[in-house]
């Protein structure tokens, strides 16, 4: 992640100067490594090697076309009877968001220092995020029925699986922070000294 930062493939100022292939490769490259800084700062509980306020580039795009050189559609995911398509991509680079916000919001210093009230309302946006990015997911693609509708292509389920397992540790998480901000503040203390 430091390496992509260095090379300023978080910044639109850096790719300027490319050709919109170009382009979209170093975001493409920028955006696989925030997906794994987030997710490895999540499982660690540590922060993030990335700050979300340093980047100024796009999204990747929700509905990329076929039309484009370097194979636009990467990261779609059509159902085997063509009906149904999604940008898994874009859905993993948006649940990494989150993941980010797990860890910033709930488990950081300044976090665990904030008043109940302000990490309750932390967890109540986190929570909405989280369900705001399950709804956007297309029925097709849900956890029970994602292994028979892309059928075509078994890595696909591989895929899902990442998708909703990330959903469900970050679920996770944020209850196990609710339920320590739970506990009497005498028991937080003794089971910090142990």
């Amino acid at each position: 992640m430091r390496l992509a930062h260095k090379l300023g493939l978080h910044s639109r100022a850096a790719s300027a100067h490319l050709d919109p292939v170009e382009r979209r490769q170093h975001d493409r490259v920028f955006w696989l490594a925030y997906i794994l800084d987030k997710n490895l700062s999540l499982c660690a509980q540590q922060p993030s090697v990335q700050r979300d306020d340093d980047i100024d580039l796009d999204l990747p795009s929700p509905s990329p076309t076929d039309n484009e050189e370097d194979g636009g559609t990467a990261g779609v995911v059509i159902t085997t009877d063509g009906k149904t398509q999604m940008n898994f991509f874009l859905a993993r680079v948006q649940l990494a968001n989150i993941e980010g916000g797990v860890y910033d919001c709930l488990y950081s210093t300044l976090a665990v220092n904030c008043s109940p009230g302000e990490r309750s309302m932390a967890r109540e946006r986190i929570v909405s995020s989280l369900e705001e990015r399950r709804a956007s997911i297309p029925p097709e693609f849900g956890a029970g029925v994602v292994a028979s509708s892309t059928s075509n292509n078994p890595a696909n389920s591989g895929f899902f699986c990442v998708l909703h397992s990330t959903y469900l540790q970050c679920m996770t998480l944020v209850n196990q922070a609710h339920a320590w901000d739970e506990q009497p503040l005498k028991l937080r203390v003794l089971c910090r000294l142990c």
